[in-house]
């Protein structure tokens, strides 16, 4: 008879940062062992599906890996090509996470659909949790695409919003600042004074209020990118924990098979 493999599969550790992450509250469990099962028309699908589903988790982990890495050594705040080629080179990081997540995604679906149409009470019930905790896996992975994309757009946000220096220059001459925005819409409006409220950090004895030099504090994209590599380096902990817990199932997902 046909024997199919499927593959039960747990996320390797994340990779070292410069900086050690601090320490998993629960350590996951060992790879799940390879599993041979005869094959009907059912337990082919449920392998093909699974196995798809895995093997868009792990290369999602993997780049995830290669992300983390990319964000904390970036080095992108004193050099204009360097800064938009990171931005570029993380976009392209982005779509990679989300896309092979949206791959796995549409496997697990079906995987569902399997277990949901499984005759076996054994096989719907353990083929349900399977997919949804790989499932649960492969959303962690897409969400993190989602805000790195946020943290470009941001960044974007503040490239475009920023005087280059001719402006900056033009407006010290003529108000003795060199920015002149309102630092919000609400301090245009004639229900409320036109001051800003005190920023912390901001220069002893320097002018305070919507003309202020020193209003507009943000970060930079060296920064974000930083604090997005240690955040999402503590995620891979949860989705080490789906991946794990899935991997506790695929015995069960393959029940009479």
């Amino acid at each position: 008879m046909l024997q199919v493999l499927v593959l039960a599969v747990l996320a390797a550790s994340p990779s070292p940062l410069p900086s050690p992450a601090p320490a998993a509250t629960a350590t996951p469990g060992p790879l799940k062992t390879i599993a041979t099962v005869h094959a009907t028309t059912i337990c082919a699908e449920i392998a093909t599906r699974a196995n798809s589903a895995i093997s868009a988790a792990l290369a999602d982990d993997a780049t995830l890996d290669e992300t983390i890495k990319a964000l904390s050594a970036a080095d992108v705040d004193q050099n204009v090509i360097k800064h938009r080629n990171s931005m570029d080179a993380f976009g392209d990081l982005a779509k990679k996470l989300n896309r092979q997540a949206t791959d796995g995604d549409g496997e697990v679906k079906r995987l569902r659909k399997l277990a949901a149409e499984s005759a076996d009470p054994e096989r719907k019930k353990e083929l349900k949790a399977f997919a949804d905790w790989l499932g649960g896996a492969i959303w962690r992975q897409k969400k993190v695409a989602r805000d790195l994309n946020g943290m470009l757009a941001t960044a974007d946000y503040y490239d475009m919003s920023s005087l280059d220096e001719s402006q900056q220059n033009i407006d010290i001459a003529i108000f003795g600042s060199p920015d002149q925005r309102p630092v919000s819409i609400g301090e245009l409006s004639p229900t409320k004074p036109l001051a800003a409220p005190p920023i912390a950090g901001t220069r002893t004895g320097q002018p305070q209020g919507v003309f202020s030099p020193y209003r507009n504090i943000r970060p930079t994209l060296g920064q974000m990118a930083a604090s997005a590599a240690k955040d999402f380096q503590l995620r891979q902990l949860a989705i080490a924990s789906d991946e794990s817990m899935a991997a506790s199932h695929v015995t069960g997902a393959t029940h009479g098979c």
